[in-house]
């Protein structure tokens, strides 16, 4: 729990939705902000915060913070709630959405705590 909490603080709240009318993407999908500060060899700037290159989400697409899943109880964002989101995944109940925000939120190195760690539950269940 207290290493989720080191790699994911806010990680879980980030989705991607429409630019447009500012919905929620369907299927749903976490996003990843990136260093803003990011330019062209020129000296551009590359846009603004959550617009852009920023983020992996598609095009016509915005990342904005939208709320942590299941009325907030999956997240890494206290004890409390890391401690549900561990044993909510242990229990492979939404083992699925878990591990998907995780390596969706954080794609740069999301996969190395969660893969190992579903790897370990499954042999033990």
């Amino acid at each position: 729990a207290i290493l989720g909490m080191n790699a994911y603080p806010g990680s879980f709240r980030r989705r991607c939705v429409w630019a447009d009318n500012g919905e929620l993407k369907m299927p749903e999908q976490w996003c990843k902000h990136w260093d803003e500060s990011a330019t062209y060899a020129g000296g551009a700037r590359l846009g603004q915060k959550g617009y852009g290159l920023f983020h992996n989400c598609g095009p016509l697409q915005r990342c904005v913070d939208y709320g942590n899943p299941n009325n907030g109880f999956t997240s890494f964002d206290d004890l409390w709630s890391a401690t549900i989101t561990l044993f909510q995944a242990f229990s492979t109940d939404g083992q699925y959405q878990v591990m998907w925000a995780a390596i969706q939120s954080e794609p740069d190195w999301g996969g190395v705590f969660t893969q190992p760690y579903f790897i370990i539950i499954s042999f033990l269940l």
